[in-house]
C-alpha cells in the first residue's frame, strides 16, 4: 500500500466524489481471503465485494461469511480455473462490467484437491482471472497474492524481477505456484 496506494478507495474524481469500488476476491473461505475481506469492509465503506467461492466450499464459505455485512457482499459460486470463472454468461459479463479491483487469492487455496487438480486450479485459475481483467473496462488494479514458495530452493533476498533463475522446487505445489505467478 505504501508503494501503490491503498488497497481500496479510489481517488476522488474532479468534483471530489469517490466512485464506488467493486472488488472481486477469490479464494474464500481461506483464512487469508477472509482477513482481506475484513480489512476491505472495515476500511472502505463504499466498497461492494464479490467473492468467488468454489461449489465444494459453499457451506464453509456461508458459515464464514455470516459475520460480514450482507448488503455489501455478493457470493458468486464458481471455479476460478473454469472458463468465465465457472459463472453463467450474464453473471460473468455483469462482473466484468463493474469490477474495479481484483484480489486473486485462489492460487493459494487448493485444499482437498489432488496434485493435478491443485496445479490446474492454480495455473488455469490465474489465467482465468487475467482474462477477466482483460474484459473489465473499469479495472484499476489486479493483485495476485503470492507465496514465498515461488522462489523455490533459492535462499536470501529474491527480488520479483529475479524470480525465474532456474531454481528447483521443494514440491509440485511450489512449482505450480511459481507457474501461476509467472
Amino acid at each position: 500500500e505504501a508503494r501503490f496506494g491503498p488497497l481500496t478507495t479510489p481517488a476522488p474524481d474532479a468534483e471530489g466524489a469517490v466512485p464506488l469500488e467493486e472488488i472481486l476476491v477469490t479464494g474464500v473461505p481461506a483464512p487469508t481471503a477472509l482477513r482481506l475481506l475484513e480489512h476491505v469492509l472495515a476500511h472502505d465503506v463504499r466498497a461492494r465485494v464479490h467473492v468467488l467461492v468454489p461449489p465444494a466450499f459453499a457451506d464453509d464459505a456461508a458459515a464464514a461469511l455470516a459475520a460480514f455485512p450482507a448488503d455489501r457482499l455478493r457470493v458468486l459460486t464458481g471455479d476460478a480455473a473454469a472458463m468465465d470463472l465457472g459463472l453463467a454468461t450474464g453473471e460473468y459479463r455483469a462482473l466484468a462490467a463493474t469490477v474495479t479491483t481484483i484480489h486473486h487469492l485462489a492460487a493459494l487455496f487448493p485444499i482437498g484437491l489432488d496434485p493435478r487438480a491443485r496445479r490446474r486450479h492454480r495455473v488455469e485459475g490465474t489465467r482465468s482471472v487475467i482474462e477477466l481483467a482483460a474484459d473489465a473496462p473499469r479495472l484499476r488494479r489486479l493483485i495476485h497474492w503470492s507465496s514465498v514458495r515461488v522462489s523455490g530452493d533459492r535462499e536470501g533476498v529474491v527480488r520479483e524481477d529475479e524470480l525465474d533463475r532456474g531454481q528447483g522446487f521443494h514440491s509440485l505445489d511450489d512449482r505450480a505456484l511459481f507457474d501461476a505467478e509467472r
